[in-house]
């Protein structure tokens, strides 16, 4: 009876290993393809691409973009990357922090 369960166990592992495998070659296919559409010599920003917004947005863009910085279409992110922080972060607390 052991033997059996010991092969039912084994072979659900197994299922899981392969289809985690072909999860990561899934992936891998679809990074492949979207990193197609990268073109290899990207637009640079310049203030005229934005010309035509409202102020405000002009105003955010020029200052979040500097003049010539190339426009890539697409980014590749790892969350494995320790220096890398989303969010709010932390902050040293001021005095005033306490204040209703």
């Amino acid at each position: 009876m052991a033997l059996w369960g010991l092969t039912i166990v084994s072979i659900g592992l197994f299922g899981l290993f392969a289809r985690r495998r072909l999860d990561l070659r899934a992936d891998r296919a679809e990074m492949a393809r979207l990193s197609g559409f990268q073109p290899t010599d990207p637009p640079r920003f310049s203030a005229d691409m934005v010309a035509d917004l409202p102020e405000p947005a002009r105003r955010f863009f020029t200052f979040a973009i500097a003049e010539g910085t190339p426009l890539y279409t697409v980014a590749r992110r790892s969350a494995a990357r320790p220096e890398c922080h989303l969010g709010a972060g932390l902050r040293e607390r001021r005095p005033d922090d306490d204040a209703p």
